[in-house]
């Protein structure tokens, strides 16, 4: 996405400071000698290319960080936020997810799974491998951990998670926005599982008590209401 807007940016360089120089110093009257008018035209020139290339280099990153402006490039950016996952899996059926996007690593999708008692029982992080248009399919794959009950965390394989976005479907009155996707887990720990899982966005969530150096675990408690909240 940052290339594409970067090469548009280059061609409007290109064009504009093209124009701005010869608009500056064309048929200008000058009381300095002809040589020296020239040293001033050269040095004014290239000054003025230098400011409009770092203008335009930091642009896209600018227009990037912003999500409103994200949405015009990339069919992933109307996913940005927190998700509660609905997951067709006995042992872990929620999960409270993040979409997100970062200047330095891109488009991340992480994780916590939660036990049918809302305990946390697996997390992951995970980074796209494909954005399919032609399916309109988001695929990601990362690391995962296990939690064990009274046991240090582990770690247990990767997960591959597909997004379908031509399931989404924006928040109506009454209705949290939602997308449903499908998940294979291939768990050391466990039988390979592939299987459904439904996402509906969390749109409060500054409201909500993340503990600290982890945005997508929260208490047993806390989780519980937010599936009460949106799936029961």
């Amino acid at each position: 996405m940052i290339d594409e807007i970067r090469g548009q940016s280059k061609k409007i360089y290109i064009g504009f400071s093209g124009s701005v120089c010869s608009l500056v110093f064309t048929n200008r009257k000058s009381v300095f000698p002809e040589d020296m008018l020239s040293v001033w035209q050269d040095i004014c020139g290239a000054l003025l290319s230098l400011v409009l290339f770092l203008i335009l280099l930091v642009a896209p990153l600018f227009v990037i960080w912003m999500p409103n402006f994200r949405r015009l490039f990339h069919p992933g950016s109307k996913l940005e936020g927190w998700w509660v996952q609905k997951v067709d899996y006995t042992d872990r059926p929620y999960s409270l997810s993040r979409i997100k996007w970062s200047i330095f690593h891109g488009w991340m999708y992480e994780g916590t799974a939660y036990s049918r008692n809302f305990e946390r029982s697996a997390s992951w992080r995970s980074k796209p491998l494909v954005l399919h248009k032609e399916t309109d399919t988001w695929i990601f794959k990362g690391p995962s951990l296990r939690y064990p009950t009274n046991a240090p965390k582990i770690p247990s394989g990767h997960v591959i998670t597909v997004l379908y976005l031509d399931q989404y479907q924006a928040n109506s009155e009454g209705s949290a926005a939602s997308i449903s996707g499908r998940i294979f887990d291939p768990d050391r720990k466990d039988k390979p599982t592939a299987t459904n899982i439904q996402l509906r966005k969390l749109e409060n969530s500054e409201s909500i008590k993340f503990s600290k150096g982890n945005s997508t675990f929260v208490q047993a408690e806390i989780m519980k209401v937010i599936v009460d909240d949106l799936f029961r």
